[in-house]
């Protein structure tokens, strides 16, 4: 076989396929509104990513930003605690029991001795 002979039925047999080629086997062209829907997606993508960003930023700084509350001081000790001790208190049948059966102290913390 020389070079001609493989030349001519390279010729023949790429003549032949492509006459089985026709316009129904050839894919219709992509639609260009396709191409800017693509894009469009990573776009609006960014712009969520972008705004949850910013607002986990402006939330973290609202702690930061604010003033601090005025310190608030310890609640001081009561100056006079009232203190009832009762003892064991019966009343017989001819006794009326009284308004006060127990007897009432008063502790301040400023005295000696306490009352």
């Amino acid at each position: 076989m020389t070079a001609d002979d493989l030349e001519r039925r390279l010729r023949d047999a790429l003549a032949a396929r492509a006459g089985q080629v026709t316009p129904n086997d050839l894919r219709p062209p992509v639609p260009p509104t396709m191409a800017a829907e693509r894009r469009t997606f990573p776009l609006l993508l960014r712009a969520v990513l972008l705004a949850s960003a910013l607002m986990l930023v402006a939330v973290a700084l609202i702690p930061l930003l604010r003033p601090d509350p005025a310190p608030q001081q310890p609640a001081s000790p009561p100056s006079t605690v009232t203190v009832t001790v009762c003892p064991p208190y019966v009343v017989e049948e001819d006794e009326t029991p009284s308004a006060s059966p127990c007897p009432v102290s008063v502790y301040s913390p400023s005295s000696p001795g306490g009352g």
